[in-house]
């Protein structure tokens, strides 16, 4: 991927987040669920400079998962380094959250409201993924992004254009919608 090109997806990562943070006062659409998507990509997918991105290899031996209610006001959602930031107006109404860690080989996330596995957010949230963890792993690494996976094939689904945070050892990216994440390198 050329520089330039990154920079402007970092900028519009930046720019976005700020709109989410500030908690603008935009008319929000109904949030409902949406249907998963039927097609699943190949486990490494090719940047646009060739070299391949395959998912980010940091073993969790132990699922965790934690549950928060988040009201139309929003709030945040945090578990082991990973958080969601929903701002004002994301939810129509009080949902429930879960985010989970589950038990993998891979720096992983899912995310789902009201026990569904897919949702569509009025408004986008901001999510950070961890990989502190991980140590010299990360290191080894030139960049790491963020990738929507598929929940039962891990495989990956969409590049999410991501800020990735060095000093925090994290990965923050702006989403409208739930489902399955990971981190690639």
């Amino acid at each position: 991927m050329s520089r330039s090109r990154d920079s402007m997806a970092r900028l519009a990562v930046v720019g976005v987040a700020a709109v989410v943070l500030a908690g603008c006062s935009e008319t929000s659409r109904e949030a409902t669920p949406v249907e998963p998507a039927t097609t699943v990509e190949p486990a490494t997918i090719a940047w646009d400079d060739m070299r391949p991105a395959t998912l980010m290899v940091c073993p969790v031996a132990q699922e965790a998962s934690v549950r928060a209610e988040i009201r139309p006001e929003g709030g945040t959602v945090s578990l082991g380094g990973h958080s969601v930031y929903f701002p004002p107006g994301a939810v129509p109404e009080p949902v429930e959250v879960k985010l989970t860690v589950p038990a993998s080989e891979f720096v992983e996330v899912d995310i789902q409201v009201n026990g569904q596995e897919h949702y569509r957010l009025a408004r986008p949230v901001l999510a950070t993924l961890s990989y502190a963890r991980c140590g010299s792993v990360a290191l080894r690494s030139r960049r790491i992004t963020v990738w929507h996976i598929d929940g039962q094939t891990r495989q990956p689904v969409e590049r999410m254009a991501s800020l990735d945070d060095r000093a925090s050892g994290s990965v923050t990216f702006v989403t409208n919608h739930f489902s399955g994440y990971a981190l690639a390198d």
